[in-house]
């Protein structure tokens, strides 16, 4: 009895080992996997092989993404030539001409609305501005204001350094689909992660301000039958609405 007693604890041992390693890869709130490694082809044996080593991981993210991230030139002409062409049949619905720079009043209410989230290089989140929202909203304005002029204000000789760093991000790699593996150990190749940037919050208020002038002439150019990323607009009507169709298509 009493050796049965022993192997029934350390079965029970080793049960809550193994769930506190499962536990271990989620996310808090159990939301998101946590990658624990990247899936390679081996030069020597050309097998798939497991790294999980932040050298070798960073190394083999950065070979596969850097050609989609990396500086690709512009054809500025054919370019011109597209928004020509859109400019003309569509020219009557652009009101831009009416935008102006959001006021102050603006940046406070983005702040004071903004839910929280990730925060980016600078680690500051949103509630940092939310604990002066008055303060903080005339900072940023004025920031925005500066960067919004044409010409360099004096004594401003770095800007071009300081947009370098004001656009720097965090980025995250997120697992896409679900494989029978990530109960134990989420693993991917680097063209199955989905990349998730993280800006500094004082990045996102401002685009968020500057958003808030924009959208109403945007929508004016917007298809009615755009429903995603569009406010107001509901994604799942691109499926409801062709089932709709088909289900009358076929009682006719």
């Amino acid at each position: 009895m009493k050796n049965s007693s022993i192997n029934v604890r350390k079965q029970l041992k080793s049960r809550l080992k193994a769930s506190r390693r499962k536990q271990s890869i989620w996310w808090p709130k159990l939301r998101k996997l946590k990658l624990s490694g990247i899936q390679i082809t081996s030069k020597i044996s050309g097998e798939t092989i497991i790294v999980s080593d932040t050298p070798r991981v960073q190394d083999n993210l950065q070979s596969s993404w850097a050609p989609v991230y990396s500086f690709h030139p512009t054809d500025i002409a054919a370019a011109q030539r597209v928004l020509s062409v859109y400019k003309r049949r569509n020219g009557s619905l652009m009101k831009f001409a009416n935008c102006t720079a959001p006021p102050a009043e603006t940046f406070k209410i983005v702040i004071t609305k903004a839910k929280h989230s990730q925060p980016g290089r600078d680690t500051l989140p949103y509630a940092s501005y939310k604990a002066l929202p008055d303060l903080s909203a005339e900072i940023l304005h004025d920031a925005a204001d500066c960067l919004s002029k044409q010409e360099v204000p004096d004594g401003v000789g770095y800007l071009h350094d300081f947009l370098t760093d004001f656009n720097e991000q965090n980025v995250c790699f997120s697992p896409k689909g679900s494989v029978e593996a990530d109960g134990e150990a989420p693993t991917r190749t680097a063209d199955k992660l989905r990349t998730i940037f993280l800006s500094n919050t004082d990045n996102k208020i401002i685009a968020s301000a500057i958003n808030q002038e924009l959208i109403g002439p945007c929508l004016e150019l917007t298809p009615a039958n755009q429903r995603g990323f569009a406010p107001g607009g509901q994604f799942c009507l691109n499926i409801v609405v062709p089932d709709v169709f088909l289900w009358v298509f076929n009682c006719l």
